[in-house]
């Protein structure tokens, strides 16, 4: 068992390395639609804060936070961002 976790463990830092390292924003969402993975290039190709994108949240509630944090040009960006996907997915 402490070999497996080992294993795991080593496998979510390549992962998290991988990630991280792309030249793209990269963003993974559960069928929920919230974030589960979100890039440290994410925020920057969408010109957002990197407080912006919160794990677990959908992108409405990330844009509703940013709104009532007077980041109007943030919650626009997720906000369009949101009806973009929701356009792919129909």
């Amino acid at each position: 068992l402490e070999r497996a976790r080992e294993d795991l463990s080593q496998q979510n830092t390549r992962f998290d390395v991988a990630i991280n390292n792309m030249p793209h924003g990269l963003a993974l969402f559960d069928q929920g639609g919230r974030l589960i993975v979100g890039n440290r290039r994410l925020p920057k190709v969408l010109g957002l804060a990197a407080s912006a994108l919160v794990v677990g949240a959908t992108l409405e509630e990330m844009a509703a936070r940013a709104q009532a944090r007077g980041e109007a040009a943030a919650a626009g960006a997720l906000r369009q961002l949101a009806e973009a996907l929701a356009q792919d997915s129909s």
